[in-house]
C-alpha cells in the first residue's frame, strides 16, 4: 500500500461552509492578487499613508505577475487589519480568495513568513463566535500548515485545539476540521502530543458514531486514529464501544482497502489492553476479531457482518494484489493470531465459549479452509478451549475435531500448520477418555521421516508421549509393527529419530516416551503389570529391537540433563525397565559407561533425606540383584559394584 502524502489540500466545496480534503496538490499558479484587488477595489483607499497599503493596486498586480510576492502579502495583512474595523463584512470574500490561493503549495511558507497566518490565528483566537469566514481562515491554516513544521509549530502556539476539535461534532464542519487537524499533526510530533492531551480519540470516535464526515474522508480519520491511539486510556473506554464503532466505520460498503486495513490495525491496537480484551469477551463480541481476519482474505470487510452470523465463511477469493498490498494484509493477519491467542488465553474466554458455541463453531470449521494462516489460528485458539479436559472431551466425542486434524496430518505440507494441528491434538489427548480415540501414530510418527523441522519433530514425539501415558492400548498399538515391513514400526520410527537428531530436546522428548511405555505398563494391579509388561517385552522383541536401543536414550537424559525432574524421572523408568534379566543387563551395560557410572553411584549413595533419585536408583540396585545371577558370569562383578 502506497503511503499517502502528508500534504492534504483543504479545498471548498460549492457551499462557502464547507470544506473537501482531497489529496490532489494544486499546481497551477491562482491569479489570487487580481481577485483580491477587484474585492479591494471600491473598499480600500489607494493611498493611506502610515498604514502599510499605500499603491496596493500597483503592487498586486506586480504580484501576479511574479515579482515582490512577499511584499505584496505584507501589504494585503495590512488591509485586512484595516478592513476587521473599516469594513469586516470584505473579510469573508477576501479569506475565501486567499484560502484558495493557500493551495498553491510554493505561497504556503510565505503566508508564515508574512504574517498571513498569524493574521488569521489571531482573528480565530479572539472570537470564537461562527463568522461566515471562519470555514475559510480554517482552510487556510490547514493548507498553510500542509507539511511545514514551522507554520505548525505558529499554528500550534495559537489555535484553539479543543475549538477545533468541537467541530469534528458538528455535521457540515467536520470535513474542514479533518484536514486541518491532518495537515497540523502528521509527522509532527509535538502536534500529535498537544492532539492527544486535548482528546483526539474520544472527539474521533464520537465523530464515527455520530456519522457527522462524508465517506471520502474515511481516509484521513484513519490516519488521525494512527496519531490518536498511541495515548489511548481504557479506562475511559474500558468497554467495546470505541472497537465496536471503529468496526462498524470499517464495514461501511465502498471503504477502499487502503483505509480498511488502517482502520483494522487502529482495533488491532486497542487489543493490546486487557480491559478492551475482557469487555469483548463478556460482550460475546470476539466474532469482530474473526470477522477482520476473513476480511483479510475476502478484502470486502461489508459481507463480513452477514458471514459472522452463518453458519459458513464468505468464499475466500484472491484479487490480483499489489505486493506491498499483500504484505500489510499478512501482517494484519498475523497480529490479529497473536491478539486471539492472548485474549483465548483469559479465564473468561474459556467461561464464555464453550465447544458448542457459535464462535468455537466457525473455528472448527475453520480447519476446514485451504488457508494456512486460517488453520494455524484456528488450531491455536482451539489448543485454548481444549485447556479444559471437560471441553476437550467434548470435542473429540461430540465434534469430531480430531477426524480433521487427522486430514492435515495426511493432506497439508504446510509445517507450521502441521506443527499447531499435533499440538491441539496433544492437547485433546490429555483426558484419559480421548487416548485411545485420537492415536494416529502412522500419520504422526510419519511427519519425522518426511518434513526436516526440528520443531515439528519435537511436537510429533511429545504427542505420541501424551498418547501413550495411561493408556496401554495406545502402548500396545505403539509397539505393534505397523506395515508388512518387518523393520518398520512406530518404536523404530522413534528410535530412529533419537539418532537422526541432534537436538537435546527432541532426544529428550524421545526419552521420557520410552519412560512413559513404562510407566503405563506399571499401572494397575499386580496381575495387570505382570500381563501388561510381559507383552511389551514380547512386542519390543517381535520388532526385532534390542533392549539397550530403547535403554540408551533414558540412561543419556540422567547423564545429559540438566534439570533434575527429568533425571529424577528417568531414574525411575529405569527401575521400571528392569523388569526380567535381559532388560537388567540393558540397564547395567548402560549404565557402566563412562558417562555414567559416577552419576549411578553419587545417586545411590546420596545422603539426601528426601533424594527420589537416591530411591529409584536403589529400587534399580534391587533389581538388578534380582537378576545378579545371570549378570555374575558375564561380568564378574559384586553387587558392591553397583553402589
Amino acid at each position: 500500500m502506497e503511503d499517502r502524502p502528508p500534504i492534504i489540500t483543504v479545498k471548498d466545496s460549492p457551499s462557502p461552509s464547507t470544506g473537501e480534503v482531497t489529496p490532489q496538490l494544486e499546481s497551477t499558479k491562482p491569479q489570487m492578487f487580481r481577485f483580491l484587488s477587484n474585492i479591494f477595489e471600491v473598499i480600500v483607499p489607494r493611498d493611506h499613508t502610515g498604514s502599510g497599503f499605500d499603491e496596493w493596486p500597483a503592487l498586486l498586480e506586480r504580484a501576479d505577475g511574479g515579482l515582490e510576492i512577499g511584499k505584496a502579502l505584507r501589504t494585503v495583512v495590512s488591509i485586512l487589519q484595516y478592513l476587521r474595523e473599516k469594513s469586516p463584512a470584505i473579510i469573508a470574500p477576501a479569506t475565501k480568495v486567499l484560502a484558495d490561493g493557500s493551495r498553491y503549495e510554493p505561497w504556503r511558507l510565505p503566508f508564515g513568513d508574512e504574517k498571513m497566518l498569524d493574521f488569521y490565528l489571531d482573528l480565530l483566537a479572539a472570537d470564537e463566535i461562527e463568522h461566515d469566514w471562519t470555514p475559510d481562515a480554517l482552510r487556510l491554516v490547514g493548507n498553510t500548515c500542509a507539511d511545514l513544521d514551522i507554520n505548525r509549530e505558529r499554528a500550534l502556539a495559537k489555535l484553539k485545539l479543543p475549538a477545533l476539535l468541537d467541530r469534528l461534532q458538528e455535521e457540515g464542519k467536520a470535513s474542514i476540521a479533518i484536514g486541518v487537524l491532518c495537515n497540523l499533526c502528521l509527522d509532527y510530533e509535538l502536534a500529535q502530543v498537544a492532539l492527544r492531551a486535548n482528546r483526539l480519540f474520544p472527539s474521533l470516535i464520537t465523530l464515527l458514531e455520530r456519522r457527522c464526515y462524508k465517506q471520502d474522508y474515511l481516509p484521513q480519520i484513519a490516519l488521525l486514529l494512527d496519531v490518536a491511539i498511541e495515548d489511548f486510556n481504557p479506562e475511559l473506554y474500558s468497554d467495546t464501544q470505541a472497537v465496536t464503532i471503529i468496526h462498524q466505520a470499517l464495514t461501511i460498503p465502498g471503504v477502499d482497502i487502503e483505509t480498511q486495513v488502517s482502520l483494522a490495525n487502529a482495533i488491532v491496537a486497542l487489543l493490546k489492553h486487557e480491559q478492551i480484551q475482557k469487555a469483548l469477551l463478556e460482550d460475546y463480541k470476539l466474532s469482530i476479531i474473526l470477522d477482520l481476519f476473513v476480511f483479510s482474505y475476502t478484502q470486502d470487510a461489508a459481507s463480513t457482518n452477514y458471514f459472522s452470523t452463518s453458519e459458513s465463511e464468505p468464499p475466500l477469493h484472491h484479487p490480483v494484489q499489489d505486493p506491498e498490498d499483500e504484505a500489510q494484509l499478512t501482517a494484519l493477519r498475523s497480529a490479529l493470531s497473536a491478539k486471539l491467542w492472548d485474549m483465548t488465553a483469559l479465564t473468561e474466554f474459556t467461561i464464555k465459549y464453550l465447544p458448542a458455541s457459535k464462535l468455537v463453531q466457525r473455528l472448527i470449521s475453520w480447519l476446514s479452509i485451504d488457508e494456512p494462516q486460517m488453520q494455524v489460528c484456528a488450531c491455536s485458539i482451539l489448543r485454548n478451549v481444549a485447556s479444559s479436559d471437560q471441553n476437550a472431551t467434548d470435542m473429540v466425542k461430540n465434534f469430531k475435531v480430531h477426524w480433521l486434524l487427522r486430514s492435515l496430518l495426511e493432506d497439508v505440507s504446510n509445517l507450521q500448520v502441521l506443527e499447531e494441528s499435533i499440538r491441539l491434538m496433544k492437547n485433546l489427548a490429555v483426558p484419559a477418555a480421548n487416548k485411545k480415540e485420537l492415536e494416529s501414530f502412522e500419520s504422526v510418527t510419519l511427519v519425522w521421516s518426511n518434513f526436516e523441522s526440528p520443531t515439528l519433530h519435537y511436537a510429533a514425539a511429545s504427542l505420541v508421549r501424551q498418547l501413550v501415558r495411561g493408556c496401554f492400548d495406545n502402548v500396545y498399538r505403539f509397539l505393534r509393527p505397523n506395515t508388512s515391513a518387518k523393520d518398520d514400526s512406530y518404536a523404530s520410527r522413534l528410535l530412529h529419530l533419537y539418532s537422526n537428531t541432534n537436538d537435546p530436546a527432541i532426544k529428550i522428548e524421545v526419552a521420557r516416551t520410552i519412560v512413559e511405555v513404562w510407566r503405563t505398563a506399571n499401572s494397575g494391579n499386580s496381575e495387570e503389570v505382570r500381563s501388561r509388561v510381559f507383552r511389551v517385552e514380547k512386542a519390543v522383541r517381535e520388532l526385532n529391537l534390542r533392549p539397550d536401543e530403547i535403554v540408551k536414550p533414558v540412561v543419556a537424559m540422567i547423564a545429559e540433563s540438566g534439570n533434575q525432574s527429568l533425571v529424577t524421572e528417568g531414574w525411575f523408568g529405569l527401575a521400571l525397565m528392569t523388569s526380567s534379566e535381559e532388560w537388567g543387563e540393558a540397564v547395567y551395560n548402560a549404565l557402566c559407561g563412562d558417562a555414567t557410572k559416577g552419576v549411578f553411584k553419587a545417586a545411590v549413595s546420596s545422603e539426601d533425606a528426601h533424594s527420589k533419585d537416591r530411591d529409584n536408583a536403589r529400587i534399580l540396585v534391587d533389581r538388578l540383584l534380582k537378576y545378579s545371577v545371570g549378570l555374575l558370569p558375564r561380568h564378574k562383578r559384586s553387587p558392591d559394584d553397583a553402589r
